[in-house]
């Protein structure tokens, strides 16, 4: 995967802040025996809260910052040197905080929680669909499957075990709260889905065109149609022939909405959806968020509920949007 070389050095040659005064623990106050739990951005921190409970501390590294636009932070060293684990989403989408710490610090665990899904469960990319190209002009590449596997509440719920496995293997004396908690919050994820499956049920038309190819797995989930994408390829703005041909497509597909990001601009969407109106064509945009950010909150943290919330309401967009 290629990344900011000054991304990459600034996460290796940074370490604790030394001095008369020690650097502060990021993960206190805590409990006598709590594991010490790094995630690395919100979906992953908020499967891992919910599965270490009281017998875990969860940090997460990436809040107001998506993994494209990271960039390290001396917190963030002190961060990785005191956990027990690194919980990440793998399948490429995070490497560039994995690998930098894997690489400084040799025994720390770096558990990659989507490759820990059966393979038949992944959804496999083209060579053309690997590569994404950030605002700076700098590219990095996925490795063969789609990384975006948290957006399916039925791979949210693998994630969720795995995760409890991770830390029951770590910490042998609460496996079981751990396997209880997960069981417990894949519940909700049960529920989550049954909602999904009951709103969508009414749709007749469930054909839609996306910003870029993140949608896979929730359209796998309920099934949505996904027509045809914005960006012939993730980080890459569409020209006027592409809209050309989207426009061609929403006429003869009758796709009525278009997926639109809240992290990413709706610019080139707006411009589609009045193209099709200049031709008669009412389409709508539908806003549902990947949760790849999240505002923290007091303790520095995203809320552990926050993704069967958002999720239900992506549902909610998308289900209203929807003729």
């Amino acid at each position: 995967m290629i990344v900011k070389r000054s991304v990459l050095i600034g996460f290796l040659t940074l370490i604790p802040i030394s001095g008369c005064t020690p650097a502060r623990d990021p993960f206190l106050p805590i409990k006598p025996g709590q594991l010490r739990v790094l995630t690395s951005f919100p979906p992953i921190y908020c499967f891992a809260a919910n599965v270490a409970g009281d017998h875990g501390k969860v940090l997460c590294l990436l809040t107001t910052t998506g993994p494209h636009d990271y960039q390290a932070t001396p917190l963030d060293s002190i961060k990785v040197a005191k956990a027990d684990v690194f919980l990440v989403n793998g399948l490429g989408i995070d490497e560039f905080v994995t690998k930098p710490a894997a690489d400084a610090r040799k025994k720390k665990v770096v558990f990659k929680v989507g490759e820990a899904l059966e393979d038949s469960k992944l959804i496999h990319l083209e060579d053309g669909e690997r590569k994404h190209l950030h605002a700076d002009g700098t590219f990095c590449e996925h490795g063969e499957h789609d990384p975006h596997v948290w957006l399916g509440p039925p791979h949210a719920q693998d994630m969720v075990a795995a995760i409890a496995k991770k830390l029951g293997e770590l910490r042998p004396e609460h496996a079981h709260a751990f396997a209880d908690n997960a069981a417990a919050y894949n519940k909700k994820l049960q529920e989550l889905h049954a909602y999904g499956l009951e709103k969508f049920k009414a749709k007749q038309n469930r054909r839609v065109i996306v910003t870029h190819d993140f949608l896979r797995y929730f359209a796998q989930a309920y099934p949505i149609e996904i027509a045809g994408s914005i960006q012939p390829r993730p980080g890459l703005e569409a020209d006027a022939g592409q809209l050309a041909k989207l426009v061609k497509l929403c006429k003869e597909k009758d796709v009525r909405v278009i997926v639109v990001e809240p992290q990413y601009s709706k610019g080139a969407a707006e411009s589609l959806q009045q193209h099709l109106k200049g031709q008669g064509i009412d389409v709508r945009l539908a806003e549902f968020d990947p949760l790849e950010t999240a505002a923290a909150g007091a303790d520095g943290n995203p809320d552990p509920g926050l993704y069967v919330r958002r999720m239900q309401e992506n549902i909610d967009n998308l289900v209203k949007a929807l003729p």
